[in-house]
Parts: structure tokens; sequence; C-alpha cells
């Protein structure tokens, strides 16, 4: 039985620790025993992951940053229980990882890129310092996993990794279609961070086009949370619900929901796909990630952000045009069943460790 070692320096809500937690929940565990590094600081999936029996063993690493002392516990612990493979989610996960196989030869590691673009976008010198970084690290690296197509260009394109090292597994997620949905309102859903990544500035100038009698909900929180409920008041705005943190924000996606997606950039957005889970319409921007959900016309709608009167006018379109509304929530939900099941992430991902046993 194979020995797999998840890493990941985030242990809150976000997309790289919902994905490790649906493998957690999924992977065949009488095939694999599965041992998990993660940070331990009161954040909400860790007091989960300490609880849960699917795990064998943890061990502590910081949260979004290295540590040469948790590092080598790190090794250490992979040392003690004979680790197998070290499988690495997100950036910060994927310094450790690499690490682990510089000083162990022995250690197979795979790591899955969770949004590329936060590699490639924060600035040039932190842009340069990134790209060189994980140019360096992919030698230390036996098989990367893109979450998609886009994001397997852009680790071809930019980073310099050779295609045929670059698997693509889509993002999945668990079934959301039994949320009530009793007499629920029409309205425009967001889960989100409020950060640069996110663009809420677009997605405010989005809500200040649309008919007023839309209700937008808002869930989430962030640096700018405060910033923006001052100006939600400020502008006597009445059609904006900002609801905060809500650890469970997918019962939002009721029945009339209408999903947004502003962001600038993402690897293969969780939200979009619990959305389509749901049968809930997308209007998002054409960025890399968001365009590989949204097939225009079909499940939803992409806009390019300098044109947020185009995601208006299709917002209204679908709330006011019920036969409009009603194809493409069924268009969405059928989407979500051919590509994005938990189930068929976890099997494509339980695949690639047979490769290695």
């Amino acid at each position: 039985m194979k020995k797999i070692l998840l890493v990941t320096v985030r242990a809150d809500i976000g997309g790289g620790p919902i994905h490790v937690n649906e493998l957690i929940e999924g992977i065949d565990h009488d095939s694999f025993k599965l041992f998990l590094g993660c940070p331990f600081e009161g954040y909400m999936y860790d007091e989960c992951w300490k609880n849960s029996s699917r795990i064998r063993g943890l061990v502590k690493i910081p949260y979004r940053s290295f540590s040469l002392r948790y590092f080598l516990h790190l090794k250490a612990f992979v040392k003690r229980h004979k680790i197998d493979i070290v499988h690495s989610h997100g950036k910060g996960a994927g310094v450790y990882s690499r690490l682990l196989r510089l000083t162990s030869k022995k250690v197979i590691v795979i790591h899955t890129f969770h949004g590329i673009g936060n590699v490639t976008e924060e600035g040039f010198f932190n842009k340069i310092k990134n790209v060189y970084t994980e140019r360096l690290l992919k030698r230390f690296t036996k098989l990367f996993i893109s979450v998609s197509l886009g994001e397997r260009k852009l680790a071809v394109d930019v980073l310099g990794i050779k295609k045929e090292n670059v698997r693509l597994i889509y993002n999945g997620v668990r079934d959301y279609s039994l949320i009530n949905k009793v007499n629920a309102p029409k309205r425009v859903v967001m889960f989100t961070r409020y950060s640069y990544e996110k663009n809420m500035e677009l997605a405010y100038n989005i809500l200040k086009k649309v008919n007023p009698n839309i209700i937008f909900c808002w869930v989430g929180d962030g640096e700018e949370f405060k910033r923006f409920k001052r100006l939600k008041s400020d502008d006597n705005v009445k059609n904006l619900i900002m609801i905060g943190f809500d650890n469970s924000p997918q019962k939002y996606l009721t029945e009339g929901s209408i999903y947004l997606s502003t962001s600038r950039h993402e690897g293969l957005p969780l939200s979009l796909l619990e959305a389509e889970s749901s049968g809930v319409p997308i209007v998002a921007t054409n960025v890399v990630g968001n365009n590989e959900v949204v097939t225009e016309g079909y499940n939803g709608f992409l806009f390019d952000s300098n044109n947020p009167q185009k995601a208006a006018s299709k917002i209204e379109q679908l709330y006011f045009d019920s036969s409009l509304y009603l194809k493409i929530s069924q268009n969405a939900r059928e989407d979500y069943l051919a590509r994005f099941t938990r189930e068929k992430m976890v099997v494509e991902t339980e695949k690639l460790y047979y490769e290695f046993s």
C-alpha cells in the first residue's frame, strides 16, 4: 500500500485547501495511506483534518511561509513514515516538496498548480523571482498536475516545463444539486476574497450598471471588506448584501441565482464548478480558468474586464428571460456531470499514484 503525503501551506477557505480536502474524502483508503502536512493555527480545515480517520499522520508546517525548522520536521516525518509520494498543492507547498526531493532521492514529488497566474502576475520583481524559483525547482519534480488547459500552457510557455511532464486533471467538486431551492429569490451570487486577484472594484462597477431590482450577494471577507462596506453605505446601495465569511457558502447557490466572477486570473475556479453543480448560470471574466469552464452562450457568458456593460447586460438577460435562464441552467448542470465531479478528479489522481506503484 503506497503512502502519500499531501502538503499545503493553507488550511483556510480557498481553492487549494478545498481541493486537498476533496482528495482526502475521496481517495480509496484501501489502496493508499494518506498523510498530511498543513498549518495548525485554528483555520477551518485544520480541526477537520486533525480529527479525520482518513489521515494516518499529521505534521505541522507554517501558514503561507517557509521555515527551515519545520522543513526539518517534515523531512524527519517523511523518513519515519517511509513516504513514497509527496503531493504538494500550490506555490508555497511546492517549495517544501521539492526541497524534500533534493535531500531524499527516494521520494517521488508530484506538484499541483493552483493558479499559475499567482506566480506570473504579482508585479515585475515578484514575477521574476517566482518564475525563476519555479524554473529551478522543476528539476526536482517527477510530475506536474495542471487543473486547466490554460494553466498547462502557462506551465510550458512561462515556466519551461516539458509538455509531457504536465498532466491535466480538472478540478472536481461534490454535488451541490440537493441544496434546498424552495422559494429562493433571484439574485447574483459571488464567493470571493476582497483582494486584488478577485477584482471587487469591477464587481462593484457591474452592480452599479445593473437594474437596481436585482440583488447582489457577496459571500467572503478580506483586506478590503470594510472599505466596500463603507462604500456601500456612502453610495446608499440598496441591492447589495455583504455576507462576510461563511464556511458553507454553497447554500447561497439557490434556484434563480446567477454566479458572477470578476477574477483577474484563476487556475480552475471551484466556485464556478459548484455553481454548475447546482445548475446556476455563470457570468465571468474571460481569463484563464474561467474561460475553460464557461462556453459562451452554453452554460454562461464571458466578458472582458474592460467591458463591465456586457456583464451587466448578460445578468439582466438571464434575470428577465426565464426560457434562456432555464436552458443555460440545464446546460451548466450537464457540463458539471460530464467534466467536474469529485469522483472523476479523484480517479484521475489515483491513476497517477498507481503509475509509481
